[in-house]
């Protein structure tokens, strides 16, 4: 269910006008316990790394998908965390993080 859930982050993004900026065969790369999307909106004017965090039971490094514990956006201090995919808590986390992804748009005037 991981990947569904970063799945839906991805067309949020699209749909919202970002685009990642990397390979889709690194778009689920783990490196130092985390994942990272650089993403850049349509008009190339903005850039924005996305933070996918994993984070290990037992504090341990880890590559494993099922780890994925939360995600944000570098430089801001939100963190939206993973919740099961069909839960109304999952659906407010995507509405949260639209609304955020949205307002950096509109303050980049």
């Amino acid at each position: 269910m991981t990947l569904a859930r970063m799945s839906q982050i991805k067309c949020l993004l699209e749909d919202a006008g970002w685009s990642i900026i990397i390979n889709n065969k690194d778009l689920y790369k783990v490196f130092d316990d985390q994942i990272i999307w650089p993403i850049r909106y349509v008009n190339g004017e903005k850039n924005l790394t996305i933070v996918f965090q994993l984070v290990e039971d037992f504090g341990n490094r880890t590559e494993s998908l099922a780890d994925l514990f939360f995600f944000k956006i570098d430089g801001h201090e939100e963190e939206f965390v993973f919740r099961k995919i069909k839960s109304d808590q999952w659906q407010e986390t995507l509405s949260q993080f639209d609304k955020k992804i949205s307002s950096i748009v509109a303050n980049s005037d």
